[in-house]
């Protein structure tokens, strides 16, 4: 018969904070935990030798963090984090255990051979509210466990290294010889608790070339053919953000460049802080390359070197509200307003819109130049689309807001800027759904601009969670058309790439109950709700009740 851990074992009983579980009463007066923990340094020291378990949870949750002292303030704040590493190890061998399933493969016939798929880390993202990305970073990082580096997942449980740390290890050595990642596995991990993230990065490349010198050269090229440059990922008050990640030999030219600028700036004088000349650096060089419609030097007799012509397909949309794009105080706002005191970007683009080719009904913002002027052959046009005047409630604090594709809401004076030299498209919106009603028709709408209506009306792919714009993806039958489908406005909705094998496999079925209203359930049961404003709801598992509302 199991014996189990005497009771001066137990946290609470170490503390001597009292402890129902095995009868015995505080050894110190009655009082708050966080006292009990402040007593002394070697009290407060029980958190940090502490399993991260369910007793380590509990004693922390009964923890008020004003009663602690600053030294076991500390300690509550290294538990809790030890709490989240040893989570994120059992939601990682959670999700490596759901991606062995049968349930979570999938296979789509296409025309030069069967296409295997897999489904779980799609499963994930939409459950978590996560890209499709990040969820599978979570199923690598479980699955990684099962292997060579075991003993980072062990480490990761028992809350030595945090989940970034784990990641870290993990992405470098996944795929590498047995021997080799388990030498640097054993080479870092040891001491991967008090290193930073930067600094635990060097140790593994610092490892990795010591673990194979030869191979080094090798490693670095088949790394370099992953170099990539993000898209805009949004932030806050109308920022965003962009990720490059290519052979650090090349990177450091590109900061040698916005760090020269910065310097010469300020020593001419600018003001703005180098932080902020370094990005105005990168948004010029950009500014300057869609102007000459070519990246770097022109061809030589030898041919291209290097250099890369621009296309003249690049459409950036914003979408700006008729209130927004003429307000009631247009003499005083204007077009003159600038953002931040920054307007190269917002004059590249406004520029480049000189060259938009015509599209449905359309007039020329205000400020427009004439076709021909302005950005050259390498800037593609944007186009501003304007709602009806039916949206006079604009001016209103919860009214409608410009929107620019891929970055979300930005501000009157921005979308003015960018809307005055734009090619302007006329979209009527019923001013209480916001629902796309129509996109300037003038008889019966052929196929091009029911696409145009559907795309319009649904923004982006229709996959909950997915940002994918509508302008990139397939328009997909909901009902199959091999199964009577029509194509209607009803019938049709946005897929990306990746969602819409999900759906063409079977394993995702998907409902339209209302135009724009899109119903998705998951081969594991979960069921999703998606609206044409992209707001996403999780609904009941089919055939069980909801949990009715509480009555106030």
């Amino acid at each position: 018969m199991a014996v189990g851990p005497p009771p001066d074992r137990c946290l609470w009983c170490r503390l001597g904070a009292g402890c129902a579980r095995h009868g015995r009463v505080a050894a110190m007066p009655e009082g708050p935990v966080g006292a009990a923990l402040s007593r002394e340094e070697e009290t407060a020291g029980l958190l940090a030798e502490a399993m991260p378990d369910g007793e380590l949870l509990d004693l922390l949750l009964a923890v008020e963090p004003d009663e602690v002292d600053d030294y076991a303030a500390v300690e509550v704040v290294a538990a809790f984090k030890r709490l989240e590493a040893a989570a994120a190890a059992g939601a990682a061998r959670a999700a490596a255990a759901l991606a062995g399933r049968d349930s979570m493969h999938g296979q789509l016939p296409t025309r030069r051979a069967v296409r295997e798929l897999d489904f779980a880390a799609d499963e994930l993202a939409m459950r978590l509210g996560m890209t499709r990305s990040e969820a599978r970073k979570v199923v690598d990082l479980g699955e990684a466990f099962t292997g060579v580096l075991a003993e980072t997942g062990e480490a990761l449980a028992r809350g030595e290294i945090d989940a970034r740390k784990a990641g870290i290890i993990v992405s470098a050595l996944s795929g590498r010889a047995g021997p080799v990642a388990w030498g640097v596995q054993a080479a870092v991990l040891p001491g991967a608790g008090r290193r930073t993230h930067p600094q635990l990065q060097r140790d593994i490349n610092k490892a990795l070339v010591q673990s194979g010198p030869e191979d080094a050269h090798d490693r670095g090229q088949r790394a370099a053919r992953e170099r990539h440059v993000t898209h805009l990922e949004p932030g806050l008050d109308g920022m965003a953000s962009l990720r490059v990640v290519a052979p650090a030999h090349e990177l450091v030219v590109v900061d040698a460049a916005l760090q020269a600028a910065a310097i010469g700036a300020r020593a001419a004088g600018d003001a703005r802080s180098t932080d902020q000349l370094r990005a105005d650096a990168l948004v010029a060089m950009s500014a300057a390359a869609l102007a000459a419609g070519r990246i770097g030097p022109a061809p030589g007799p030898s041919g291209p070197t290097g250099a890369f012509d621009l296309s003249d397909r690049i459409k950036i949309t914003v979408t700006v509200p008729l209130s927004v794009a003429l307000p009631a105080d247009l003499d005083h706002t204007g077009l003159k307003t600038t953002c931040c005191g920054a307007t190269t970007g917002a004059m590249a683009l406004a520029g480049a819109t000189t060259q938009a080719r015509a599209v449905g009904d359309e007039t020329r913002g205000a400020g427009a130049e004439p076709s021909g002027s302005g950005a050259g052959p390498g800037a593609g046009p944007s186009r501003a689309r304007v709602p009806s005047p039916m949206d006079t409630y604009g001016d209103e604090p919860d009214g409608p807001v410009a929107m620019m594709d891929g970055v979300g809401a930005i501000t009157p004076e921005v979308a003015r800027a960018l809307a005055a030299g734009g090619t302007w498209r006329r979209v009527v919106l019923d001013p209480f759904s916001g629902t796309v009603l129509d996109v300037g028709r003038t008889s019966y709408r052929p196929p091009a601009d029911l696409a145009r209506l559907v795309r319009e009306r649904d923004g982006t792919c229709v996959a909950p969670g997915c940002a994918v714009p509508a302008t990139s993806c397939q328009l997909d039958h909901t009902l199959s058309w091999a199964n009577g489908g029509p194509t209607a406005e009803w019938n049709l909705g946005p897929l990306c790439e990746r969602d819409h094998p999900l759906k063409s496999c079977g394993a995702f079925a998907v409902e339209q109950p209302v135009p724009g209203e899109f119903l998705w359930t998951t081969p594991s049961g979960h069921r999703y709700r998606r609206t044409p404003d992209g707001r996403v709801t999780t609904l009941p598992r089919e055939g069980w009740e909801a949990d009715p509302e509480p009555p106030f």
